[in-house]
């Protein structure tokens, strides 16, 4: 029964870049340009055939263990303690999706689940916030399934559509860091004491 259940763990680590990612962002513009970029179907995906994905991929894993790193670092020391639960897991969950080698848009559910849990303790720029989601989130939905194969190729619209996408996604998340990561009270201070 055991036979064979932990080879998705190979799988995701032969894994490349797929072609909706921040990581392969810059490949993608490269290729709406004169410039050709080889994509191949692999692991259940379009990914990036070209010199450095290697290290785009090492350089996005090692950011997003950084940031874990910090994140726990912050929550034993007490820092994260003034702050709403579902603002610090929209940010993980934010941060996850862009430095992941696959951004597919159903990964949108979590973050429009997580937006309507802050909803009832907002946060500082809510609005804003759930614009640029709800902006990146309707991208997504007019490239994947209708433009996918232009954007493979190299088309100027859905490639600028997806610029968008990511550029959303990444304000964003800007903007729920700066919310969530702004410096919490300090522990060592009893407020019933004062």
């Amino acid at each position: 029964w055991w036979s064979d259940s932990l080879n998705f763990l190979q799988g995701q680590k032969g894994r490349g870049l797929q072609i909706e990612s921040l990581g392969a962002l810059p490949y993608m513009l490269h290729n709406a340009s004169s410039a050709v970029v080889t994509t191949n179907f692999q692991f259940g995906a379009i990914e990036v055939i070209a010199t450095g994905t290697t290290y785009v991929n090492i350089a996005i894993t090692l950011i997003f263990m950084s940031f874990l790193a910090t994140i726990a670092v912050m929550r034993v020391r007490g820092s994260l303690e003034g702050i709403a639960p579902s603002h610090i897991m929209l940010f993980i969950v934010l941060m996850s999706m862009l430095t992941s080698r696959v951004l597919s848009p159903q990964y949108n559910l979590w973050i429009l689940g997580l937006l309507a849990v802050a909803a009832f303790d907002p946060m500082p720029r809510f609005r804003a916030i759930c614009i640029l989601i709800v902006t990146s989130a309707f991208c997504g939905q007019l490239l994947y399934p209708w433009l996918y194969v232009s954007f493979q190729q190299g088309g100027v619209v859905p490639t600028a559509i997806h610029t968008i996408r990511i550029a959303c996604l990444v304000a964003a998340t800007y903007l729920v860091g700066k919310a969530t990561m702004r410096p919490g009270p300090d522990p060592s201070i009893n407020p019933a004491r004062d």
